[in-house]
């Protein structure tokens, strides 16, 4: 698990440090995660709901990644 701290919020991902780290130098500006957020998944689980956590990040939106 990774944490993205980007210019306007912080975004958990499900993704190991490393593999992001890997996604940003691949020289893309965007990017496909999967976003890990423990409440939400929680309440979509109690609703019997399936949900889509996959986010897509702006590269220049970055301003560090935490592992």
């Amino acid at each position: 698990m990774a944490k993205i701290v980007l210019t306007d919020g912080v975004v958990n991902v499900k993704e190991n440090y490393e593999d992001v780290l890997i996604l940003v130098s691949s020289g893309g500006n965007w990017m496909e995660l999967t976003e890990h957020n423990r409440e939400r998944e929680n309440f979509d689980r109690s609703l019997g709901v399936t949900s889509d956590y996959r986010i897509v990040i702006s590269i220049n939106h970055i301003q560090c990644i935490k592992p």
